[in-house]
């Protein structure tokens, strides 16, 4: 799954035609879809498997921590977020979202209801949002510090803020990301 994310990327930096795009995400979609995580034990074809955890349910956890797909699957999520460094600053380019993410998921009995139009994650404990844009061209991005300054950036923040978020200061309690609706696939 990570080497096609990397593969679709990569055609995107290099300004494949819209063609190739939408073949190259649409096989990182189906190797997605095709983990046996996501699928009935009927359609995988075997026993459920627990991705957390290689210990046997009754005996407890004898190998905890992640297993390579579950790292995999938070490498690929962070790949559709467009979350990612460039020279050490850190990049929000979400390129490979699709339209029906932006859709809203309803009221959670833990939370509150997410409204259409917009992801929300955590990054580093910094809350990030991301809004579907019709009328941009690029990505922009909003940062909000705790003593209520805001900056804007054209989607790549400065050495700085980036660092403040890595470092989990405090120092930065949200930020916005208009997403341009062009950016997103099917």
């Amino acid at each position: 799954m990570v080497a096609a994310q990397e593969v679709t990327l990569e055609a995107m930096e290099k300004g494949a035609d819209a063609e190739t795009l939408r073949r190259f995400a649409g096989a990182y979609f189906s190797v997605h879809a095709g983990l046996g995580y996501r699928q009935s034990p009927g359609q995988y074809g075997a026993f459920p498997a627990e991705p957390y955890s290689h210990s046997s349910g009754q005996a407890g956890a004898q190998q905890p921590g992640l297993t390579g797909q579950v790292k995999e699957g938070i490498l690929c999520r962070l790949g559709e977020l467009g979350v990612d460094f460039i020279e050490g600053q850190l990049a929000f380019r979400p390129r490979l979202l699709r339209s029906a993410e932006f859709e809203g998921l309803g009221a959670r009995p833990d939370q509150a209801a997410i409204p259409a139009g917009v992801i929300s994650f955590t990054f580093a404990g910094t809350a990030v949002t991301y809004y579907r844009n019709t009328s941009a061209d690029a990505a922009i991005v909003r940062v909000r510090y705790s003593t209520g300054e805001e900056k804007a950036f054209d989607g790549i923040l400065d050495c700085e803020t980036s660092s403040e978020i890595l470092s989990r200061s405090g120092k930065i309690s949200s930020i916005d990301v208009q997403v341009p609706a062009s950016w997103l696939i099917y």
